[in-house]
């Protein structure tokens, strides 16, 4: 063989020994979808009185993402309430209810507002310490959740069913003349405790003065008044009234919690008319005043 044949042969042979090949492996790895974490909530008021408007606000962190939140929950309950329903010691907002803020890449705010025009939410909701809870969950169904505490306050209140009531009209000198409450159509005052406590409740008047001529005055003491349970009493009894507050009702209580009735009782009142007394249109005021008994 020519040795310039031989040599170039092996040059070719190690040039293609030489020559690599190469293939590509895929790689995957899947996170898992972890739980979410809730921060301790915000309130609007550490303490507040019952029925009055508050938010409660979180931040909801999901290492997947913010997208993988999907909905919430906030409930609100005192020590004697069944969380997550509506009532005296209990009321909640649903996912529907809330808005979220998107706080970063990996977290939403939620923020909710309880109020009495559309929770439980009450002037008799109970006095103490409520426990606000705001739930997540994520996409994967996983959940977490986190609380925090209010305090709500007594309140006191009577409403009453009339703001004006007549009484009959009769000749100067006539007495037991009993009064009808135009809008309700009855001889009755109805009055209910709306508050959270048990209250003590007490009445006082005022002169009835002339309208037209302010001299002629009907006295204080010619009103009788009477917590009644019958709808037309024909008699006047109870409480004469004065200028000074009277004792009318002890320990009137807030209702029936499992219902979230009001207790409510009825009252009427009578007028003597003096002599002599001028015809015209008198007017004076009956005032009720409730405190924590």
């Amino acid at each position: 063989m020519d040795k310039k044949m031989c040599l170039a042969a092996v040059i070719g042979l190690l040039v293609i020994s030489g020559i690599a090949i190469a293939t590509d492996v895929t790689t995957q790895g899947t996170p898992n979808n972890v739980a979410p974490s809730v921060a301790a909530p915000s309130f609007q008021y550490g303490t507040l009185n019952p029925a009055t408007s508050f938010w409660v606000s979180a931040i909801i962190t999901d290492t997947n993402g913010a997208a993988d939140i999907s909905t919430s929950n906030i409930t609100c309950y005192a020590p004697t309430g069944t969380e997550g329903t509506d009532g005296w010691d209990s009321i909640k907002l649903a996912n529907s209810s809330l808005t979220w803020t998107t706080a970063s890449t990996t977290s939403m705010t939620v923020n909710g507002t309880f109020n009495s025009s559309v929770n439980y939410w009450s002037t008799k909701s109970a006095n103490t310490t409520w426990t606000c809870r705001v739930t997540a969950d994520d996409t994967a169904g996983n959940s977490a959740s986190a609380t925090g505490t209010m305090a709500v306050s007594p309140s006191t209140g009577i409403t009453l069913a009339q703001s004006t009531c007549v009484f009959d009209a009769a000749n100067p000198g006539v007495s037991n003349k009993q009064w009808t409450c135009p809008n309700a159509g009855t001889r009755n005052q109805s009055m209910t405790q709306n508050g959270n406590v048990e209250e003590n409740v007490t009445i006082s008047g005022t002169d009835l003065t002339g309208q037209t001529d302010a001299t002629w005055i009907i006295t204080v003491g010619n009103l009788t008044w009477n917590q009644t349970t019958s709808d037309v009493p024909t008699t006047e009894a109870g409480t004469v009234l004065s200028g000074s507050a009277a004792n009318f009702i002890t320990l009137w209580n807030r209702g029936t919690l499992a219902t979230r009735t009001y207790n409510i009782t009825n009252a009427t009142a009578w007028l003597d008319y003096p002599t002599p007394l001028k015809s015209q249109l008198y007017q004076g005021t009956i005032t009720l005043t409730s405190s924590a008994a």
